[in-house]
């Protein structure tokens, strides 16, 4: 049974073996690693997001590299998650896709918002007495709790729905081929020697509407997310998808790998300038929004293809310290954020500089993080939960 209903365009046999995507798994793992160190940094930039803590010793170092991260790591990550979910559907089907989802991915989301949430935002209220910070504001009434890091899982939760529905669709008499024309058209894009120029102006348009220059929506604020997001992080899932079922179409992302980083300078230039104007000079409008949310969509799909091509040349093969690090990186991320808000909370008091902070929380965290997970759970039914038998 394919996938999917009838395509326009007949699957090609895949012209890089399957060693190659332990690359891509790693990549995916340490783009979860890096929220470690971008909640981090938080506290220490001269920008001042929502978050519990804002340090008084801060350093623009802090600024340039959570900008540098934040633009394109969860991007990156959806394209990752529907390549693998492709993976998995071309093994067992879209109905084991979606069994396989609901444990890993819906099981800890479920049981993060009972456990992981109210401790969050516990710590949270206590850092914030600690430091002086305004409390965030309260829901807005109803079932409508935060979901602060654990945003992602509800989002990929509705993409794989949308698979499941997606395949059924395709099975209704006339329907087919509209999704086989959908295809065709997303295929001959992502073959395309341009695509890193034209993709921007795809996903682009999801960010007029958004709180800030280069920002879709404030995810993990509310437990439903809102459509803009979801049509957003959708498409770099869906473009994901696409690329494991035209694997052919890799080639050309090993290549151009100069291209790409050179892109990714031009669009990070261009989003730092609009949001230099936009944060501390009160610029407003939407020539604004537009310029500044190009450059960071440019510099979003450039960093994608550029370390996505550098995983697939450089990373091929089986490692163990990669599948370990892969398997590792989703604990580390469910179980971080807590922490970190706790810790950035007792180096307040510190008259210390902001890098020696930051390394404080970053290296406590990582290293607790990483204790809990080698005795606590990697060969526990909790590591198993998360990743299958490969953690046993």
């Amino acid at each position: 049974m394919p996938v999917f209903p009838p395509l326009l365009i007949p699957d090609a046999p895949p012209p890089i073996s399957e060693g190659r995507w332990h690359g891509l798994d790693l990549l995916r793992g340490v783009a979860m690693m890096m929220g470690v160190y971008l909640h981090g940094a938080l506290a220490y930039m001269f920008a001042r997001p929502t978050w519990a803590v804002h340090d008084v010793s801060r350093s623009t170092f802090f600024d340039l590299t959570v900008a540098a991260i934040h633009g394109f790591r969860m991007q990156l990550f959806f394209v990752l998650a529907g390549f693998f979910a492709r993976l998995v559907a071309e093994r067992r089907g879209v109905g084991g896709l979606l069994r396989q989802r609901a444990a890993r991915i819906g099981l800890p989301f479920f049981v993060g918002m009972l456990t992981l949430i109210p401790i969050t935002l516990a710590v949270w209220f206590w850092a914030c007495r600690v430091t002086g910070e305004s409390l965030p504001p309260k829901p807005s009434g109803g079932f409508d709790l935060p979901t602060t890091h654990l945003w992602f899982l509800e989002y990929l939760l509705v993409f794989y729905a949308g698979v499941g529905l997606f395949s059924a669709l395709g099975k209704i008499p006339g329907l087919g081929g509209l999704t086989s024309a959908w295809d065709f058209l997303l295929t001959r894009l992502i073959r395309s020697r341009w695509k890193v120029l034209i993709l921007p102006f795809c996903t682009m348009p999801f960010l007029l509407g958004g709180p800030a220059v280069g920002e879709v929506e404030r995810v993990g604020e509310s437990f439903w997310p809102g459509l803009r997001g979801l049509g957003y992080f959708g498409f770099y899932f869906l473009l994901g998808w696409l690329l494991h079922r035209r694997r052919e179409c890799l080639d050309g992302v090993r290549r151009f790998r100069g291209w790409h980083a050179a892109l990714a300078l031009v669009g990070f230039g261009v989003f730092l300038v609009c949001a230099d104007l936009y944060y501390r000079r009160g610029v407003t409008g939407m020539k604004l929004v537009v310029v500044g949310g190009a450059g960071m969509e440019i510099y979003a799909w450039s960093m994608t293809f550029l370390l996505m091509g550098l995983s697939l040349t450089t990373l091929s093969g089986y490692r163990a310290w990669a599948r370990y690090l892969a398997d590792a990186s989703y604990w580390f991320y469910l179980a971080h954020l807590p922490l970190v808000i706790a810790l950035q909370a007792v180096a307040w008091r510190w008259s210390a500089h902001a890098v020696v902070k930051a390394a404080f929380v970053v290296g406590v965290s990582s290293l607790v993080l990483w204790v809990s997970y080698h005795w606590c759970v990697r060969r526990t039914f909790v590591g198993k939960i998360l990743n299958g038998r490969r953690a046993t």
